[in-house]
């Protein structure tokens, strides 16, 4: 963490979702600048039961400490409570029947990247 950085936080809990926001001071702490909270009832026992209304709470908190701090929030480290939750790895793979199609090679043009 260097002086200046803004590191962001977010808690989803079961009845709010609490947001803090702090800057890197010279003595390497984070200093808070602002905190926010807003109702949630989107999570019940650990368990996601309404996902709109967590996302909107999490967007409220967003907005409010963009607004508070007149900063942008691209970034933050959340917490989500729970034994419940778990890390899924996913891995998708499919046979191409015809070689034409579907998947290409294109050259960007820009960088000069084969992708």
């Amino acid at each position: 963490m260097a002086i200046g950085d803004i590191i962001v936080g977010v808690d989803i809990g079961t009845t709010k979702v609490c947001l803090a926001a702090g800057e890197v001071n010279n003595f390497g702490q984070i200093e808070i600048i602002t905190c926010t909270s807003h109702k949630c009832n989107g999570l019940k026992k650990g368990k996601i039961v309404d996902e709109d209304d967590i996302s909107s709470s999490i967007s409220n908190a967003i907005k409010q400490a963009e607004e508070e701090t007149e900063l942008k929030i691209n970034s933050a480290y959340a917490t989500i409570p729970g034994k419940y939750v778990t890390i899924v790895q996913n891995s998708v793979s499919k046979e191409v029947k015809d070689k034409f199609t579907g998947i290409t090679r294109k050259r960007c043009a820009e960088c000069n990247y084969a992708s």
